[in-house]
């Protein structure tokens, strides 16, 4: 099993740098809150911890 945490994105008060430093942290989930349903992205981003 892999440890992920769900981040909401540059609001939340938890940053990725502290996220990082959980250790067997694997990965982050996430959403794209701000795009409509069927909506493309203008540019993707890739984001890592």
């Amino acid at each position: 099993m892999n440890m992920q945490f769900r981040w909401y994105g540059e609001g939340d008060p938890v940053s990725l740098a502290y996220i990082r430093q959980i250790p067997g942290m694997k990965g982050i989930v996430s959403a794209v809150y701000d795009v409509p349903a069927g909506g493309k992205l203008s540019r993707p981003e890739k984001r890592f911890i």
